[in-house]
């Protein structure tokens, strides 16, 4: 099953403002993913005050008709 980088290089973000950053970022991938039918197993995520890495592991490899 395909796995899926996304790492976003940003402006400085303020330290209050990363988890829920972060947390909203999984959230809407995850959930435009499987409105797609590519529903990920896992989606997970790291920030730092300039960079922002979503991971989607478990992707199915192809859409379905």
């Amino acid at each position: 099953m395909p796995d899926f980088l996304l790492e976003l290089g940003t402006e400085e973000i303020p330290a209050g403002y990363l988890g829920r950053a972060l947390k909203a970022l999984c959230e809407r991938v995850a959930k435009d993913l499987a409105e797609l039918n590519l529903p990920a197993a896992e989606v997970r995520g790291a920030v730092t005050p300039r960079r922002i890495a979503l991971f989607a592991a478990g992707l199915p490899a192809e859409q379905p008709d």
